[in-house]
């Protein structure tokens, strides 16, 4: 997932944060699909808000992330059950840079002002 020049994929021994976002979506959906109910409890009741249908999601993905590659935040997006998603591109976006990309802050705003009840500004 990471470019060779980067040296993220050696590090992984050493860190501890994993964020099974995409898996958690996909087994969700797999309940949905299958449809054998599951198990009752705190974790299931985290994992339904965790995925809610009615919550819009927005996906900001930079296309020369070195951390996140683009194809996962695809994934993410392909999977998010949210009837009101949408994923924006930037190319040439690092990381810590996307920012700073052109058209990055009038594509949030756009998403915002979409939403069927917009903040105030």
């Amino acid at each position: 997932w990471y470019p060779a020049w980067t040296p993220y994929p050696h590090l992984t021994g050493f860190m501890w944060n994993r964020w099974e976002s995409l898996a958690r979506l996909q087994q969700r959906r797999q309940r949905q699909g299958g449809g054998n109910g599951g198990g009752s409890g705190s974790d299931e009741e985290e994992e339904a808000e965790f995925v809610d249908p009615a919550v819009p999601m927005l996906f900001l993905s930079g296309q020369a992330d070195e951390m996140i590659a683009p194809e996962c935040v695809e994934a993410l997006y392909e999977a998010s059950p949210s009837r009101d998603k949408r994923l924006v591109k930037f190319k040439g976006g690092l990381h810590n840079e996307t920012w700073a990309c052109p058209g990055y802050y009038s594509a949030i705003g756009k998403w915002v002002t979409a939403l069927p009840n917009p903040p105030d500004p």
